[in-house]
């Protein structure tokens, strides 16, 4: 919640990403907490093999308020 790039992206609701080459107009929305679960399972599936402590930092309750939906425009 700190970093500038989020606070800028939750007050504006939308940016503009680019990743891989591609650019592309986006709206920020805060993720529903109906897809906790899976997003979850998810980010274990691809980070357990860090460790706990790594992959602990970024799931459960605490974290679903700093995560953002990124949908095209």
């Amino acid at each position: 919640p700190e970093n500038g790039w989020y606070r800028r992206a939750r007050a504006a609701g939308t940016g503009r990403v680019a990743a891989d080459g591609v650019e592309q107009d986006v709206t920020f929305t805060p993720a529903d907490a109906t897809v906790r679960g899976a997003l979850d399972a998810a980010l274990h599936a691809k980070y357990d093999r860090f460790g706990p402590a790594y992959v602990g930092a970024i799931t459960g309750d605490d974290v679903l308020e700093t995560t953002l939906r990124v949908d095209p425009r």
